[in-house]
């Protein structure tokens, strides 16, 4: 079943990037049409797809509420320091964008992995 699944996930990207590509190609999806649906997606499916998959999470213990606040601490560890550059760089705000979005997802798994994996020892 999670072999099927997994499947089902890989194909759903897969397709959801030919149908991108294909709609490009036939001039359906221009950058201001992209830009727009990408606005509308992630302010109103994104949340509400993020709150139905953590719905059916068993909170069995008050650490698990830190996670957010461990989250936060994460991503200004690696946002501080990637804006503090892009300032002293005089970047536009594209590229100060791009370099903020860029330090946002390089390492957020390999500086959040430990905290989350000692929780324990923390509180």
């Amino acid at each position: 079943m999670s072999s099927l699944r997994a499947a089902f996930s890989l194909g759903f990207f897969v397709g959801s990037l030919l149908v991108g590509w294909w709609l490009s190609r036939r001039g359906v999806l221009t950058p201001s049409r992209t830009s727009r649906l990408t606005q509308v997606l992630v302010k109103y499916p994104a949340p509400f797809v993020l709150c139905l998959s953590l719905w059916r999470v068993e909170l069995d213990t008050w650490r698990l509420g830190l996670l957010p606040l461990i989250g936060a601490a994460v991503a200004g560890s690696t946002l501080l320091p990637a804006w503090g550059y892009a300032r002293w760089a005089r970047l536009g705000p594209p590229r100060m964008g791009s370099v903020l979005v860029g330090a946002l997802f390089s390492n957020l798994g390999y500086i959040g992995a430990p905290y989350i994996e000692n929780l324990d020892k923390f509180v």
